[in-house]
């Protein structure tokens, strides 16, 4: 009997120590911190503004908290602004606690930020050109340009 309760310990310290230590689904598959947004424009090189702050221009990857909304604003000279407002939803992943991580998979997600995703996580926005390009007057015969 003490034999057969030896690796009976050993197992359940295991199992114990698997529970304590494995992090929740939703942490584990949609990531614990910043979320990763890909911002891409048409044209390139439009200025990429999230809450009024700056983070370069168009192609962009920008790291963004998944426990606030966004919004996103891209501007190019000569065209027009094009604002875009990122929603926080529901990391489906979070369900694989009922089934994986239980309750303590539930405790890592919230501790994470990982119970929500920010959608959509890619943007890929064509620009239209302003009505009044700041140009100059087009003089006679020249091209216009059309929006």
């Amino acid at each position: 009997m003490k034999r057969l309760f030896g690796p009976v310990r050993a197992c359940a310290l295991v199992v114990a120590g698997f529970a304590v230590l494995s992090p929740g689904c939703a942490t584990v598959v949609g990531g614990a911190k910043d979320q990763k947004v890909t911002i891409t424009s048409d044209p390139p090189g439009a200025a990429v503004l999230v809450d009024g702050q700056s983070y370069g221009v168009t192609p962009a990857e920008v790291p963004l908290s998944r426990k606030t909304e966004h919004v996103v604003q891209l501007q190019h000279p000569g065209y027009e602004p094009v604002q875009v407002s990122l929603k926080r939803t529901l990391n489906p992943w979070l369900l694989g606690n009922v089934v994986v991580g239980g309750f303590l998979g539930i405790v890592v997600d919230v501790c994470t930020g990982a119970t929500h995703s920010l959608s959509p996580d890619t943007l890929n926005l064509k620009l239209q050109r302003t009505a009044n390009p700041a140009s100059g007057p087009s003089t006679p015969g020249s091209p216009t340009l059309s929006q």
